[in-house]
């Protein structure tokens, strides 16, 4: 009598049961997803109806020195019941565990066919589906529909780009505190895909995976006022050099992420250095700064600003001031900035701050040196670069000159002065102390939120701690970037730099 054979399968790692025919055979080239194909071939060996044989489907997930999953496989393995009936049941058991809301719950995918290298159809039809077959949600799944309580979460199959649209649709709705709650994820298929690499899903099947499970966690984001419009975003403000790094590199977007390599160098040819103000609140002098009454945007709706004001905004009395030329500015929520550029190893997308980062003497080389060695943090040692974590901030910018030289140490106001007794100054948001976009506008810059352009103009920023829920993976370890980073560099890494 031949010996029972077992397998042990994480649950986390499962995808689901499905029935398959008899001559089913699993995937070739060990399961991995194919580029070209993806999961195509479950299609063929997946029934509708009992067969008497199932399949279990579910990935090898492993990771490498760094710390970095690797490329998944598929594990499939086979089954024979006594009975069609018997089959039937191992599946709905399986499927059940896995998935006990799937009669009541829905995932909705809002996909975006034209966004970055124009795959996200293709990721759907070749990868997302056919997962949802081996878990047996084919029919428990929309691509998109009205926000009702019917979801579990939903799911941009896109760039970055789409995921702050979501993040906008859900906090400026009249029923904001409830549609926030809505757990939020992403399947990246866009050209710089940073949201997915801080999520720790490289892969689109892995993304997909950690959709069917949807779990998820708090999260921060920052809301942004220009001209008295507030709106709000997930990922980054970007300005000076990596501005215009990321939007001018759209006319080679069909180069996919090699498109910012070769926009990097047009622009370091031509280096430019912008004229800007920059007022910063840290974390440790927030408390002081709180405003009496928390206010909304337009409309009212939104989670309301405790710092910054549509109306008015006594910024001038923070304690952190820059007034002079930057060459590199970004303040992100999340360390990484795309797939391959980590900008602020520290940040963590829930502890209620943002990270600033900028630099008034920064040299073409060193820009270079940023641009080459992208993946290790390594910028964060710079003498040129200060960075500061803060709960809100004023951009300012102004018109920008090249191959400005050093001109000295730079011009940075540090505020002590208590705001009980400090001067008054009540400025319209997003106006600064009657601060107009640049009058020359052949010298103005880019100013970038989360991979879209807006106004060249002065910001009002702020952040509102843990306001959604996003879909994590269960492998997400959100310290290990900044745990490498120190373990690197130790000495090197400095404080908060001012």
């Amino acid at each position: 009598m031949a010996q029972p054979r077992y397998i042990s399968l994480l649950l986390d790692h499962v995808v689901g049961a499905a029935h398959v025919w008899e001559g089913a055979q699993p995937l070739a080239k060990r399961g991995f997803c194919q580029p070209d194909t993806g999961f195509l071939g479950v299609l063929d060996a997946v029934s509708d109806t009992p067969t008497g044989f199932w399949m279990v489907f579910a990935f090898d997930i492993l990771k490498d020195k760094k710390g970095d999953v690797v490329k998944p496989a598929l594990r499939q393995i086979k089954f024979r019941a006594a009975s069609p009936e018997a089959a039937q049941d191992a599946v709905d058991a399986i499927t059940d565990a896995l998935y006990p809301d799937r009669r009541t719950k829905k995932i909705l995918f809002i996909v975006n066919p034209f966004g970055g290298t124009k795959y996200a159809k293709v990721c759907y039809n070749h990868i997302i589906f056919p997962m949802m077959r081996m878990a047996g949600l084919h029919e428990h799944h929309e691509m998109i529909g009205k926000l009702r309580r019917k979801y579990k979460c939903a799911i941009t199959v896109s760039g970055d780009g789409v995921f702050h649209e979501l993040v906008n649709g859900l906090l400026l709705r009249p029923d904001w505190e409830t549609a926030r709650q809505l757990p939020i994820g992403i399947v990246g298929s866009g050209s710089a895909n940073a949201l997915s690499r801080n999520l720790d899903i490289n892969f689109r099947e892995l993304a997909v995976l950690a959709a069917l499970k949807a779990r998820s966690r708090p999260m921060d984001v920052f809301s942004y006022t220009q001209n008295g419009v507030r709106m709000f975003s997930h990922l980054l403000v970007m300005f000076a050099f990596l501005g215009d790094l990321d939007i001018e590199s759209d006319r080679y977007r069909f180069m996919g992420s090699t498109r910012f390599t070769i926009a990097a160098i047009v622009r370091l040819i031509k280096f430019r250095s912008y004229k800007t103000r920059l007022y910063m609140l840290t974390a440790d002098k927030a408390s002081r700064f709180r405003l009496d009454n928390t206010n909304t945007g337009a409309g009212g709706y939104g989670p309301p600003s405790l710092y910054t004001s549509p109306s008015a905004c006594n910024y001038t009395s923070w304690p952190l001031q820059v007034d002079s030329y930057v060459q590199f500015f970004v303040a992100t929520n999340l360390p990484w900035i795309s797939s391959e550029f980590i900008a602020a190893p520290m940040a963590r997308m829930d502890d209620g701050a943002i990270s600033v980062l900028w630099a008034e003497e920064l040299s073409r080389m060193q820009t270079l040196g940023v641009v080459l060695d992208q993946e290790s943090g390594a910028h964060m040692t710079f003498e040129a670069i200060r960075h500061a974590r803060v709960v809100a901030y004023v951009l300012e910018p102004d018109t920008y000159v090249y191959n400005r030289k050093a001109a000295g140490p730079p011009r940075l106001e540090t505020k002590t002065s208590d705001p009980s007794v400090a001067e008054p100054a009540q400025i319209p948001a997003g106006s600064g102390r009657a601060v107009t976009p640049p009058a020359n506008r052949k010298r103005a810059g880019i100013m970038d939120v989360s991979g879209e352009e807006v106004m060249y103009g002065p910001m009002v920023v702020e952040v509102h701690p843990r306001m959604i829920n996003i879909v994590v993976p269960p492998w997400l370890d959100i310290g290990r970037w900044e745990r490498g980073f120190r373990e690197r560099f130790g000495a090197k890494v400095q404080p908060e730099r001012f």
